[in-house]
């Protein structure tokens, strides 16, 4: 009954990306740097693989989402910080409360990251990834 289709997510790293020089850990595009210039960016352990059964493994459909037949895509942004910990996490597009939630609980529970340098030092990188709530078997 219930198919979490996170196919999407192997599109998440192709979304837009900043990585912040500042001390910042907030979501400014102030002293930001657009991913492309020679940013390492951040790795969950294990690689993207790993961070799709993650999602998979922790995410739940909501019971009033799966009365409804909600279904779609939760676009999350959240920070990497310098340290690697998963920080700012807030729905940019949702599809109801329950999911939007429960989207931002499991971005938030995340392990910490391997994190992203530029120029050889640590930076936090701000992502954007898709989680796709679908009833389809």
């Amino acid at each position: 009954m219930r198919y979490i289709l996170l196919l999407a997510l192997c599109l998440s790293f192709a979304l837009s990306t900043v990585a912040q020089t500042g001390d910042s850990n907030t979501m400014s595009s102030q002293d930001s740097i657009k991913a492309g210039l020679k940013v390492k960016m951040p790795i969950f352990e294990g690689g993207e693989e790993r961070l799709i059964t993650y999602i998979s493994t922790f995410l739940r459909y909501p019971d009033d989402a799966v009365k409804d037949s909600i279904q779609g895509r939760v676009l999350v942004e959240f920070m990497i910080t310098k340290t690697g910990k998963v920080t700012n996490a807030k729905v940019l597009k949702g599809i109801s409360p329950s999911c939007n939630k429960e989207a931002v609980r499991v971005v938030s529970s995340m392990p910490d990251w391997i994190p992203g340098e530029y120029k050889g030092e640590p930076v936090n990188v701000i992502f954007k990834i898709p989680i796709l709530f679908s009833l389809k078997p």
